[in-house]
């Protein structure tokens, strides 16, 4: 059986593992993480109320490995998960991982020492997708390392829409950044919620292209699965986000803010249109926010001629914008 070392000068590090229904995956997901090459960790795993073997399986795991820790608690959803794995963890820095991904034996080593050697609180790698079952990690002989400070560190939000800095994994935090935050319960797109946050209370963000995640495409996420009411939980994070960046004045940061909504609110309202054509005073208070938030942007000067136009359209008929947007995508012009 294998402990944690209580004279080990090397810092505690938890692993956070929310669970859900992930019987096929979870023991690999485990594995992954117990055979690391930095052995001063906490492994803990909260099973969400699954009916399946996962909590059964990550139990089996805990008894040849007296650093994992299983909590067994009812379904409450993966924001309830996290916020119960954040609250149980010892460790001075986390590194979350979902149930059905897996890590490469060098992602807690690489990431701490890459965050020590920056001096920074938060420290992002990448990850590779696919749906390999034992993907081959490489060694990055020529690696890039950035560190960001002030609004810098919040631009990568936005990198062409690779989530890096949005999702939880991916990524080794001080514990101390989610000191009075809480993952908004019962809730999907949970992270949308607290990533500037997260980078807020972050000095320094360093992010690095070692390839140390490996994330599963063929997993049934309630994220990945077909359009539910559940998808519209992130407009009022998007919303916060623009009023996040109002209050400290980043006139940047909320003009890309501005655009992130109005061009993700098309997919939520395209979705409660084409899957729930009933829900039509849904859909006309979801139209008046679009709105409103258009309105918001035009006034602000935040929009470009171009922008102003295929936006505003979108309120005078979804369906013009929709055949603006193409033939602008055809000619390659940025909106």
């Amino acid at each position: 059986m294998r402990k944690n070392s209580v004279e080990s000068a090397l810092p505690l590090i938890s692993v956070l593992v929310p669970a859900y229904e992930a019987e096929k995956y979870i023991k690999q997901c485990i594995m992954s993480i117990s055979h690391q090459s930095w052995e001063n960790l906490e492994i803990i795993v909260v099973d969400d109320g699954s009916k399946d073997r996962t909590g059964e399986i990550a139990d089996e795991c805990a008894s040849s490995d007296g650093r994992i820790r299983v909590i067994h608690q009812e379904n409450a959803g993966v924001a309830s998960a996290r916020n119960a794995l954040i609250n149980s963890a010892k460790g001075e820095y986390i590194l979350q991982v979902d149930a059905d991904d897996y890590i490469s034996p060098k992602t807690v080593e690489t990431l701490y020492k890459t965050l020590i050697e920056t001096d920074a609180d938060m420290c992002v790698c990448t990850m590779t997708t696919g749906d390999l079952p034992d993907y081959e990690f490489h060694v990055n002989e020529n690696r890039r390392v950035d560190t960001y400070e002030g609004a810098d560190k919040f631009l990568k939000l936005f990198d062409d829409r690779k989530f890096d800095s949005i999702v939880p994994w991916e990524k080794l935090c001080k514990k101390e950044l989610f000191n009075g935050l809480h993952y908004p319960d019962g809730k999907i797109h949970e992270d949308e919620y607290l990533a500037h946050y997260l980078l807020d209370h972050a000095k320094r963000v360093t992010y690095t292209d070692d390839v140390l995640f490996y994330y599963r495409v063929e997993k049934k996420s309630i994220t990945k699965s077909s359009f539910s009411m559940k998808r519209l939980d992130c407009i009022p994070a998007l919303l916060d986000r623009i009023r996040f960046f109002e209050e400290k004045g980043e006139r940047e940061l909320v003009r890309i803010c501005y655009l992130d909504f109005l061009k993700r609110f098309q997919y939520y309202y395209y979705g409660i249109r084409y899957h729930f054509p009933e829900k039509t005073g849904l859909r006309h208070e979801l139209f008046d926010t679009y709105a409103d938030v258009y309105r918001k942007a035009h006034g602000k000067r935040m929009l470009s001629p171009v922008q102003t136009i295929l936006f505003g359209l979108f309120i005078v008929s979804p369906y013009l914008n929709y055949q603006a947007r193409k033939v602008l995508h055809k000619k390659a012009i940025d909106t």
